[in-house]
């Protein structure tokens, strides 16, 4: 990438990913002379530091930008930062940079304070981050009144706390059900109210958040709107709360600053989900990253739930996800549950049955108690 130079106004600079193993050592005077032997010499990086990883997009695009800031850092080991034709040094830096950890800076209004407390967002009369883990479940999407309110009834009876639903899907395919828009709304709130639970459904565009705050309890941000600015700033403008899934193939990073983008608007009662992310394996639908789950919970004042239905999609494993990931100290879970999953129009092969669900329900509240909290039960 250029990087700024005082003398030369600019000069190339190069990121190496460290060896992890330990087993190379740079000889960063031997790399320029390579680079000048082997491309023209005014192409050679002058300067050089050794990252963790290089940053990218979601579409895997390097972010060059990002890259310049390792050399604007302080910190950052300079090597062979020389005019061209000056002698190689033969004295090399004792310090090198890892990747650019983060600053709460990039995200004050989503950031963790000194003391480390979670903020409690509430959905309807349910409480997240307090010392209760609530449940959210329910179908993919709403497709009939009948259908809706069996689910509702299996929340309600089934200890778990919100009502989840799709009334307008996106869909990877625009021959798939792409769901029943503001009737299927209707038919949500309907159910909800019918059995004492809030409800959260996904919003997918911003001329519909006005028309759909009167209707619902909290928004959820699909996966794939995770970066849809003008959806974060709508939804940022709404004074419901915000359940924000990350994007499959997002940084953790990228998770917190579209968070940002919605407290930046002026409402900060986000919960963030993690729904699994893209990787090279294909036994289940996605990668759970609990680990990456963590390291945001740490660093933002948030609640974090996590999604283990999108994340694994295999109905048998969803309980042990849950389990482990409630232990390990994350806010909540949200789970797929149809009354009759052999009919559902969309994800079936996720979907827990009713007798599976109030299973997975019963070992989160096992792990809840075992990391000193309890599952939140309605009174």
């Amino acid at each position: 990438v250029g990087v700024d130079d005082d003398e030369w106004g600019q000069i190339v600079g190069a990121a190496i990913v460290e060896d992890r193993r330990g087993e190379t050592e740079l000889d960063f005077d031997e790399l320029t002379a390579k680079c000048r032997r082997q491309i023209a010499p005014f192409k050679a990086p002058r300067r050089w530091v050794v990252v963790s990883q290089i940053p990218r997009t979601i579409s895997q695009k390097i972010r060059r930008d990002q890259v310049r800031e390792f050399f604007s850092e302080r910190s950052v080991a300079q090597y062979g930062d020389r005019p061209m034709n000056s002698p190689a040094s033969t004295d090399k830096p004792s310090t090198t940079l890892s990747c650019r950890e983060p600053s709460s800076q990039e995200y004050p209004k989503v950031a963790a304070g000194s003391a480390g407390e979670t903020t409690v967002v509430h959905i309807g009369d349910v409480p997240f981050g307090a010392d209760g883990v609530p449940v959210i479940a329910g179908p993919c999407a709403v497709e009939s009144q009948e259908l809706i309110e069996d689910a509702a009834r299996i929340v309600s009876n089934r200890k778990a706390a919100v009502l989840r639903g799709g009334a307008y899907k996106p869909r990877t395919s625009p021959y798939s059900f792409q769901g029943t828009g503001r009737a299927g709304l209707e038919m949500m709130r309907q159910a909800a109210d019918a059995a004492g639970v809030p409800l959260v459904t996904e919003v997918i565009a911003p001329k519909l958040v006005e028309e759909m705050e009167p209707m619902v309890d909290a928004f959820q941000i699909g996966a794939r709107n995770m970066q849809n600015i003008a959806l974060l700033r709508a939804v940022g403008a709404s004074d419901r709360p915000v359940l924000l899934k990350r994007h499959f193939g997002a940084t953790a990073r990228e998770w917190i600053l579209a968070a940002e983008h919605i407290a930046a608007a002026g409402n900060d009662q986000i919960v963030l989900c993690e729904r699994g992310i893209r990787s090279f394996g294909g036994e289940t639908r996605f990668t759970l990253d609990l680990a990456g789950a963590l390291w945001v919970k740490s660093r933002v004042r948030l609640p974090v739930v996590v999604d283990p239905s999108h994340a694994i999609g295999v109905p048998d494993l969803l309980g042990s996800a849950a389990a482990g990931a409630v232990a390990a100290g994350l806010d909540g879970v949200m789970v797929e549950v149809h009354p009759d999953r052999d009919r559902a129009l969309c994800d079936a092969e996720q979907a827990l049955t009713p007798d599976q669900f109030t299973e997975l329900v019963d070992r989160v509240g096992r792990a809840a108690e075992a990391a000193d909290r309890r599952l939140w039960q309605r009174s």
